[in-house]
């Protein structure tokens, strides 16, 4: 048997059937070939140029360091017990939780307590100075920890009758300072 293209054999390996574009009717098995097509293809190039803008990038702050601590006391003046202290630093430090605190800043505040261990009033003024180039990485145990330096390195003696004073070092002064209240 005849197919176009060649033998029946020819596909099959010896057995006989039909190709792939067999069809019942053995007249009509022809093949058909796809008509030759065209294609363009067009190519375009775009030019496209890149500018890098530098955006300056501000140098990095220093931070405070603790082992230049230096602590000044009052020794004199007005004192007072040392939970007013603590009190007063801790209303302080939750006052500036939010603030920019890159230097050069200064923050004050002072706290009135109309009972002050039996001898009238007083108020406790406290301070942050930060220094140019310098920024405090605030939290507020670290606010509380300078704030305490001055409050319990300075009058030693016991907990209360505190006179406040400072500390200082690279970056920052926080002091503290109770006063008469009138």
């Amino acid at each position: 048997m005849q197919y176009p293209g060649g033998r029946l054999d020819d596909y099959t390996g010896g057995e006989p059937q039909p190709p792939p574009f067999y069809d019942e009717d053995e007249g009509e098995a022809v093949v058909v070939c796809p008509r030759p097509t065209t294609t363009t293809t067009t190519t375009t190039t775009i030019k496209t140029t890149t500018t890098a803008v530098q955006i300056p990038v501000e140098s990095p702050r220093e931070t405070g360091l603790a082992s230049e601590n230096v602590v000044s006391c009052y020794k004199f003046g007005q004192k007072t017990e040392n939970a007013r202290m603590v009190n007063a630093a801790r209303d302080f430090c939750q006052r500036i939780a939010k603030d920019s605190l890159i230097g050069p800043v200064v923050k004050s505040h002072e706290v009135q307590f109309d009972y002050n261990g039996g001898v009238g009033s007083v108020k406790i003024k406290m301070a942050i100075d930060i220094f140019d180039e310098c920024e405090f990485p605030y939290t507020e145990a670290l606010c509380m920890k300078y704030f305490s330096v001055p409050t319990d390195s300075c009058d030693c003696s016991g907990i209360n009758d505190k006179h406040g004073g400072y500390v200082k070092n690279n970056c920052y002064r926080f002091k503290i300072d109770p006063e008469w209240s009138y």
